[in-house]
């Protein structure tokens, strides 16, 4: 295993186990998280689509919702999952590392996380599966990478 998959344990501490596919965005989400926080965790690659592998077999058993990512912490037999809740816990491990310190902008990235997100992985994924272009009466209504990123740089009316 490569150093970059792997966070070397710098404690006597059990690190958390980190179950991900280094395709899947939503794991590579708190896979980043993990790094940016210096959080110690074991990389377990999983392959979500042989389901004999021991690895496999295993991580099928501790995942909720056998997904990735997962987190399983030291002495606890079910893992937690969804991208979205491990940010959440995690910048609680950290003492609030991963949100702003100001309350408007962290009540801004709440809201872009909650509105926006659904809207940028639909986007994403479309872009992937290189579906057709939309019609142009209908163009208005997709999201681009860009659009979200400039409705949540740009300030609001509100804000002034």
């Amino acid at each position: 295993m490569s150093d970059s998959k792997r966070q070397k344990t710098k404690t006597s501490k059990q690190p958390i186990r980190f179950f991900c596919a280094d395709y899947c965005p939503f794991a590579q989400r708190v896979w980043i998280a993990l790094n940016a926080l210096e959080i110690e965790y074991e990389y377990c690659e999983v392959n979500l689509f042989c389901h004999r592998l021991p690895r496999t077999i295993h991580f099928r058993e501790i995942s909720p919702s056998r997904t990735v990512p997962t987190l399983l912490l030291h002495g606890e037999t079910k893992g937690r999952d969804d991208s979205i809740p491990l940010l959440c816990y995690l910048d609680a491990l950290s003492g609030g590392r991963l949100t702003p310190t100001d309350p408007a902008m962290a009540w801004k990235m709440s809201r872009f996380l909650h509105v926006h997100l659904d809207q940028l992985t639909t986007g994403f994924y479309r872009f992937l599966g290189h579906k057709t272009a939309a019609t142009p009466d209908q163009h208005h209504r997709q999201p681009t990478l860009l659009g979200i990123c400039l409705l949540y740089t740009s300030p609001s009316p509100r804000d002034s």
